[in-house]
């Protein structure tokens, strides 16, 4: 069910409460989902600039490979312990450097 969905839902079952926290709600529950896709995407880059597929990362994991998949397409939010696990994986110091990931960072040209 897309935010969209889920937002007119709640409009129809909850007409009392006022716009303005209805405005709130949808803004973090936009943010929200902004940020569970920045980390998907960061989770998938990292991933391929190793060099390491689906179905490697999900066994180090000790999870299904859907999972990986549903985490790297955004459908889910990733827990932090499991973060945590993916970040070692990666050959990471920190989780952070998962959520931080700047890939523009990694491929924009030096000046010389």
């Amino acid at each position: 069910m897309n935010l969209y969905r889920v937002f007119t839902l709640f409009l129809q079952k909850e007409s009392q409460y006022h716009c303005s926290q209805l405005n709130n709600l949808y803004t973090a529950m936009y943010q929200r989902s902004e940020e569970r896709m920045r980390i998907a995407r960061n989770i998938r880059l990292i991933r391929e600039l190793r060099n390491y597929d689906q179905r490697y990362v999900a066994a180090e994991l000790e999870m299904g490979r859907s999972t990986l998949s549903t985490w790297e397409n955004g459908l889910t939010e990733v827990k932090i312990e499991n973060l945590i696990r993916l970040a070692k994986i990666l050959g990471l110091e920190d989780y952070r450097q998962i959520i931080d990931f700047d890939p523009d960072t990694i491929f924009t040209k030096k000046e010389s």
